[in-house]
């Protein structure tokens, strides 16, 4: 997969919200290469599920995410007028996106653009020449504590990566290095800072996330620090796909749909 895509479907005003979707799902697929009927059959059933159960609409964005190369990740945003801006973060310097600019340093990039003029809505995204511990695109506190959130992501191949939190003593915390040679899936839910991760359909972790879950472009996922954009928490994958659902203020009814809509995503693409 020849590029990284987020699509930031984000107003300033959280009332007038502009939320993907499906003729923006089926952009994002043919956008991102994604062909496998499995994974496009199964996101657009979670994005009806969605629907069907009314929380959809009460999400603050949704973020479509897409793999990229090791060394030259390519994001396109769509701002508040739907303006399309598409930027390479492959080089240090100073980088400009949506009036706002941030440094680069020489092995990671680091970019956190407050979007919507809130203080606590950004997007930093990660660049790394290394192949090893390449780009990844963090989400750093993209809406208020206590909001609920969905992450999907496909992992292929091995991938070694450092300070992985995934073990059998600590789940969610931080551990040794490791390397992960299986295809499959994962992904996780946040609800009211109740962490659960699902691998291929079953249920690996969970815990208390005070910060927030992060997806890389093809590092891992796990939970990052939104202050700093550090992270502890990693689960490595390459390829992620899917997208990041973010709302708040939904009902311990709701909580359960949503939770029951993850669960059979991630049964369905587990395999």
């Amino acid at each position: 997969m020849q590029t990284g895509i987020a699509i930031i479907n984000e107003h300033a005003d959280y009332s007038t919200r502009n939320l993907m979707t499906i003729e923006t799902l089926d952009q994002y697929f043919s956008l991102s290469g994604i062909t496998d009927p499995i994974i496009v059959e199964a996101v657009k059933g979670l994005f009806y599920g969605l629907q069907t159960d009314g929380l959809w609409s009460k999400a603050y964005a949704v973020y479509p995410l897409a793999g990229a190369t090791a060394t030259s990740q390519r994001y396109s945003i769509k701002d508040t007028a739907d303006n399309v801006i598409t930027w390479v973060n492959d080089a240090p310097g100073a980088h400009t996106v949506l009036g706002y600019t941030a440094s680069v340093a020489p092995r990671y990039g680091e970019y956190v653009f407050p979007f919507s003029g809130a203080p606590n809505i950004s997007l930093g995204v990660y660049n790394s020449t290394n192949a090893q511990t390449s780009g990844h695109q963090a989400m750093a506190k993209l809406a208020p504590d206590n909001d609920n959130r969905i992450y999907i992501g496909r992992y292929i191949s091995s991938v070694t990566q450092v300070n992985m939190g995934r073990s059998t003593t600590n789940p969610i915390g931080p551990g040794s290095s490791y390397t992960e040679a299986k295809k499959g899936f994962l992904c996780g839910q946040r609800i009211n800072n109740a962490v659960t991760l699902y691998d291929e359909g079953v249920q690996i972790a969970s815990g208390t996330d005070t910060n927030n879950f992060v997806a890389g472009t093809r590092g891992y996922l796990g939970i990052s620090d939104p202050q700093n954009g550090t992270s502890a928490n990693r689960w490595a994958f390459n390829e992620p796909i899917g997208f990041n659902w973010v709302g708040s203020g939904l009902t311990p009814h709701e909580h359960a749909l949503l939770n029951a809509r993850v669960v059979a995503y991630c049964t369905a693409v587990g395999r």
